[in-house]
């Protein structure tokens, strides 16, 4: 062993110094977000939506759909994009978000309280695991479910219903529930637990069809810590 070593490990000071750095160097590892889902929606021919991320979770998806379109997006009228269930996106008690580009079809009629639009989901309030959606009812609103609490839900006051392009990201970290409209964040704090289920992730409407969106989306995305 090198004099210089046998310094280090006579010196409590320079020792506890190099394990705080060596805990600080994994703790970082550990928080450095991961992109599991991006689907850009960009797609112009054919009936797949190809995710980007590297994780091989591509969408399908069949009529009510118009590849193509402006943005580039999709057109959403009648159909869903469906992504089979994978454990990566399951994000369990650590931190996550999922988000989209939203545009509004001016030509139909406004989501409700009564009558909202399903922008993007994985599972059902009655989920066995839990759950997280993100919809218009009109305002744009996250919902989350963990296995074992009840279901928590987050409102924007900015409306996207004006037939432009809005970013929309729901968040879940630290105790904190948010959703962002256009970098304008909204948050409250919540207890939720592990969120993990073997639903399909849907975007653009539920797996039987209903709550269709009447508009355009582009760029899906789900990122884990």
């Amino acid at each position: 062993m090198s004099a210089r070593k046998q310094a280090v490990l006579r010196n409590p000071a320079i020792l506890l110094i190099a394990l705080l750095g060596l805990i600080g160097l994994a703790t970082s590892a550990q928080a450095v977000p991961r992109t599991v889902l991006n689907l850009p929606l960009n797609e112009t021919s054919g009936r797949t939506a190809v995710d980007i991320s590297g994780g091989g979770n591509n969408g399908t998806f069949g009529s009510g759909i118009t590849v193509g379109q402006p943005g580039p997006s999709y057109k959403f009228t009648t159909g869903h994009v469906t992504v089979k269930s994978k454990s990566g996106l399951n994000p369990g008690t650590g931190a996550f978000s999922f988000s989209l580009d939203f545009a509004w079809n001016t030509t139909a009629t406004r989501p409700t309280a009564a009558k909202d639009y399903d922008l993007m989901r994985k599972g059902l309030s009655s989920t066995s695991g839990g759950s997280f959606k993100m919809e218009l009812i009109p305002a744009p609103t996250c919902f989350f479910k963990g296995a074992n609490a009840s279901e928590r839900a987050v409102t924007s006051p900015v409306s996207v219903l004006d037939g432009h392009f809005h970013s929309i990201t729901c968040r879940r970290a630290a105790g904190m529930i948010s959703v962002a409209v256009d970098g304008n964040v909204t948050s409250r704090q919540v207890s939720l637990g592990s969120i993990s289920n073997t639903s399909s992730l849907t975007i653009g409407a539920k797996n039987d069809g209903d709550d269709q969106t009447k508009g355009f989306l582009r760029n899906v995305k789900i990122i884990v810590g």
